[in-house]
């Protein structure tokens, strides 16, 4: 009886261990001579990873890939690899140039999720399926491309995932291949398997491919996961193309907030690049842009929209996401916005008021109003910045509190001159 639960707890503190453990597959990847469009869909498999949207730690990873590939600089080398060449990645924009985003790419990501369900459910850990299937049989089920690539691994969560992969976090010496991967400029879309359960608990694949169809939006994401209702979100997008001027707005619960302007690839400095040979320069941008906002609601629909050249972009194509507690991620329903919220104000009477020493501007599609030199806006009004009191030449009063208590003192003695008058 006692062997027996000696034996038992062995087994519990093994396997909480190995809970706690993160572990990263040897990467691969693979070139095939050519795509044979429509293979994959002569293959339906039904499961947990066939879900037609992305859960929403695949959409965090996939957004964390294109930041990174936009902005290698941002990224601090924590490598413990042995190569020389890699100790000299201060960050990882010294070794690697910023790069176009990659697009999600559901049949990719039903292989994913397949293969990290065969791992959870199996209880292996490796490329190969757990009955030892080949992986590209396996990725060639649900997807075929002119490239394909894939990364694995066990015990990191959504949020640190990516970075584990570029500095090759628990992989074995040697081992370059994750963020060769993920910086790939032949890789232009992604497939990803977030799953939960089995002995390390958290379950990530990422397969490669390299037929993807540029669009305007590659990323977008909130964060937190699961906010409260009244509590401040994050929003974020990425945006990619030629346009290095464009513009973009939140869509949150059909009301619309322009977004502000944040990391872009032109950020990166070619006199810190050690490669052998550094981009002179990028005919194409990828901008981050971010907004945060308190939400209103339990569940917060929300969407992104572009302007570039003239030409409006949504993100998604259709419906919104979702950010709250208890919510679906998506939401299919269209979104009515109101156009004349994109048509560009000008600035006449009725914009700001003249007696309250308002100057009309427009900037982002908005009419703003400020005041004149000496005056601040407070509550709608604009107030001299000054502590004396006095009457303003349009009619409006001013005063600070000096001017309070000095019309207090004078009404005081006015009325102790009256009343020894009157005794």
């Amino acid at each position: 009886m006692r062997k027996a639960l000696i034996i038992s707890i062995l087994f519990s503190i093994t396997t909480i261990l190995m809970a706690n453990e993160i572990k990263l597959g040897n990467p691969v990847n693979v070139n095939y001579l050519q795509k044979f469009y429509g293979e994959e869909e002569t293959s339906q498999i039904d499961g947990n990873y066939s879900n037609i949207y992305a859960n929403y730690e695949e959409r965090y990873i996939l957004y964390d890939i294109n930041l990174y590939r936009m902005a290698p600089h941002i990224l601090l080398n924590t490598d413990v690899n042995p190569d020389p060449e890699v100790k000299k990645c201060i960050n990882w924009g010294y070794c690697f140039q910023p790069t176009k985003p990659m697009y999600w790419n559901l049949n990719l990501s039903r292989a994913a999720r397949y293969h990290s369900n065969d791992m959870i459910v199996n209880k292996c850990f490796s490329h190969n399926d757990c009955d030892g299937g080949d992986i590209w049989d396996r990725i060639k089920m649900f997807y075929t491309s002119s490239r394909m690539g894939e990364n694995i691994a066990a015990g990191s969560t959504y949020e640190e995932v990516t970075r584990n992969f570029i500095n090759e976090k628990a992989a074995e010496l040697g081992t370059v291949g994750h963020r060769e991967n993920i910086f790939s400029s032949s890789f232009n879309e992604v497939g990803l398997g977030y799953l939960k359960g089995g002995n390390y608990r958290l379950y990530t694949t990422q397969d490669f491919g390299a037929s993807a169809i540029p669009h305007i939006i590659p990323a977008a994401i909130h964060y937190p996961q699961l906010p409260s209702k009244g509590s401040s979100v994050l929003f974020k997008a990425i945006y990619h193309g030629d346009n290095d001027e464009p513009q973009l707005w939140l869509i949150l619960n059909d009301q619309v907030f322009p977004m502000s302007r944040g990391l872009s690839n032109k950020d990166w400095k070619t006199s810190d690049y050690i490669g052998d040979e550094a981009l002179n320069s990028m005919n194409w941008n990828s901008i981050e842009f971010k907004l945060s906002s308190v939400i209103t609601s339990d569940c917060n629909k929300y969407s992104f929209l572009a302007l570039v050249d003239g030409k409006r972009y949504r993100y998604p194509d259709k419906g919104s996401l979702v950010a709250g507690k208890n919510c679906s991620l998506y939401d299919d329903k269209d979104v009515t916005v109101n156009e004349a919220g994109f048509i560009e104000p000008e600035c006449d009477e009725s914009s700001c008021t003249e007696e309250n020493r308002s100057i009309c501007s427009v900037q982002n599609y908005q009419v703003t109003c400020s005041c004149d030199e000496g005056f601040s806006l407070n509550a709608g009004v604009c107030n001299r910045d000054s502590s004396g009191g006095y009457a303003s030449d349009d009619g409006c009063s001013y005063g600070g509190e000096g001017n309070s208590f000095f019309v207090l003192l004078t009404s005081f003695f006015l009325l102790f001159w009256r009343k020894r008058n009157f005794t």
